[in-house]
């Protein structure tokens, strides 16, 4: 029997122990809403890998509280989290690099060149995937599984790129970093996190809507 990958999903940050991480178990659960409203195949650990590393990562430390907390209060679930270090290996056969700024997504990229056309940073995917999906050019189909359609939607808001007006503030693509940090920079950075991953799934509702 041929035994199908999932669709691989990295977030990407420097330690993999407050954005990365909180951006993979929101993820995650937003997955596994589409999947429960009967989206076939789009459940992580079955048609969807959902993982996070970083640059620099404080190798097999957890989340910290107040990043498990506000993870935790955005729906996600920061339970288990041990920080890991991105490796070659990761990016061999991803779908989808999401990096928290546009340094993490220049590393990436430049760990493994072939993966440019599939990293961005969150906001930029979040930005670029909104405005795709107040169009009539591309559409999903929520009946097939997550491989195939998602790798189409990447590849559509790949393409997209050149057609959505760059951001006002040179860094307002990237999510501040609250390590170590007053807990109001880990609410302004979860907020980042938690917004951007609403428009991206608002989007994908929205696309398979108007299919």
């Amino acid at each position: 029997m041929n035994v199908v990958e999932p669709f691989a999903v990295m977030t990407v940050c420097t330690g993999n122990v407050c954005r990365s991480p909180m951006a993979e178990r929101l993820l995650a659960a937003k997955f596994a809403e589409l999947a429960a409203d009967g989206w076939p195949g789009w459940k992580p650990g079955d048609g969807i890998l959902v993982t996070s590393a970083g640059t620099a990562a404080l190798v097999g430390d957890p989340m910290p509280a107040e990043a498990a907390e506000l993870t935790r209060a955005a729906g996600g679930d920061p339970d288990g989290h041990a920080a890991r270090q991105l490796e070659v290996a990761d990016l061999e056969s991803v779908g989808l690099v999401l990096a928290m700024t546009r340094v993490h997504r220049r590393e990436s990229v430049t760990m493994k060149p072939k993966t440019s056309r599939v990293t961005f940073t969150l906001l930029e995917f979040a930005r670029l995937i909104d405005d795709l999906s107040r169009g009539d050019d591309f559409h999903l189909d929520s009946t097939e599984p997550a491989k195939a359609e998602l790798a189409r939607l990447v590849d559509a808001v790949a393409m997209h790129r050149g057609f959505v007006p760059p951001p006002a503030g040179v860094d307002a693509d990237d999510v501040i970093d609250p390590y170590r940090r007053p807990l109001a920079v880990y609410e302004q950075s979860a907020t980042q996190i938690s917004t951007a991953i609403a428009v991206i799934f608002d989007s994908i509702r929205r696309l398979a809507a108007a299919g």
